[in-house]
């Protein structure tokens, strides 16, 4: 009997690896399909930073940085879309999680040989995204597995109360990932408050599942969060959450008075610098900025900066830049999110020209990923 359940164990064990080594293979042939041919050679730095700006405390950033942003940013578009999906009263085991999964390492493999190109790679930069994706690649893979078989089980008993939690749960990290990094989510209070929301176990049997799986979920990632929280905190400074920016002044009203805007530098020739919020806040006053016809000169001494943008798939793009890369969303294949790096001075004239539909009519911004 011993010999019997060492064997079943071993057995198990291989069972085990052969699952992962499946999953593996899956999204590795899945990231060769969804990742297009598009690649882009930058243009070299056409001068460099000018003295007065240079000598400015924190005005030069690396321009890599733009680049190596999009990964972290393709986990927070997947999160809005399993929040939409999860929201239009869909069931789970139909999101794409191996598509997903395979996007973000052709998007790790493309805006990484960019920022090759820029310079000023770090090794942490690259530590830091594999540790991520790895960590995103399992989540998912895991989730494919397990919703196409249990999940897909379970759904048979109908929607649960469980289901509406999770998807309420899921709209609100979506929205929390826009400006705070995942691991300071509070996930420990949603395992509480799970357990003290409504239910209909032990009566469905789906009920009680969900309730396991969705609490196995929260625990995971609060440990997980907590460990990554504190090692990001003890290897990486804190990040800045401003940029500097040469714009021509003075500025419209309208922006002089945003709080968000503080003027560093006023120089002769009518420029000055100022600093501006990062993340999702910089997308959105870049579009400000391009309504009022600000003049853009120089964005923290960068050359180049990453752009991403929503259009109709196989659309033809005809904006500023160069488009590199285009990838169909996951759950519209209708729609493809399309990668464009474009000189910082013609920065307002593509987001104007998306704005009135130059070329493309329905191309959108979607982000701006600063330094």
């Amino acid at each position: 009997m011993h010999a019997l359940k060492i064997v079943l164990k071993v057995l198990a064990v291989i069972a085990l690896g052969i699952v992962i080594a499946i999953l593996v293979i899956t999204v590795t042939s899945l990231r060769t399909r969804v990742c297009d041919s598009g690649a882009v050679t930058l243009p070299p730095a056409s001068v460099s930073v000018p003295k007065e700006l240079a000598d400015i405390p924190g005005y030069v950033r690396r321009e890599a940085v733009s680049y190596l942003t999009f990964p972290e940013w393709y986990i927070v578009y997947s999160a809005r879309e399993q929040a939409s999906y999860l929201g239009a009263g869909k069931l789970p085991s139909g999101f794409p999680y191996l598509t997903s999964a395979a996007q973000f390492w052709c998007s790790y493999q493309k805006t990484t040989a960019l920022a090759e190109q820029a310079g000023q790679v770090e090794f942490l930069d690259k530590v830091m995204l594999v540790v991520i994706g790895t960590s995103f690649s399992a989540e998912y893979e895991f989730k494919s597995l397990y919703e196409n078989t249990l999940g897909r089980i379970t759904e048979l008993f109908g929607a649960v109360p469980e289901d509406a939690y999770y998807s309420a749960f899921a709209a609100d990290y979506a929205k929390f990932l826009d400006t705070v990094p995942w691991y300071d989510y509070p996930f420990w209070p949603h395992f509480l408050e799970l357990w003290g929301s409504p239910t209909s176990c032990p009566f469905n049997p789906r009920s009680c599942e969900r309730r396991i799986i969705y609490s196995l979920e929260f625990i995971v990632k609060a440990g997980y969060g907590w460990a990554i929280g504190n090692a990001t905190h003890a290897t990486y400074s804190p990040a800045d959450l401003e940029i500097s920016l040469l714009v021509r002044a003075p500025l419209p009203a309208s922006l002089a008075s945003d709080a968000r805007i503080h003027v560093v530098k006023t120089f002769d020739d009518s420029t000055e610098v100022i600093t501006v919020p990062r993340y999702q806040e910089f997308t959105t006053l870049m579009q400000l900025f391009a309504d009022k016809n600000v003049e853009v000169i120089d964005i923290a001494g960068g050359s180049n900066i990453l752009v991403s943008a929503l259009s109709p798939a196989g659309a033809t793009y005809h904006l500023s830049g160069q488009q590199f890369s285009s990838m169909p969303l996951p759950t519209d294949p209708n729609t493809e999110r399309i990668l464009i790096v474009v000189p910082v001075n013609q920065l307002m004239e593509l987001i104007r020209g998306m704005e009135v539909g130059t070329g493309v009519e329905s191309i959108r911004l979607e982000h701006i990923y600063d330094y």
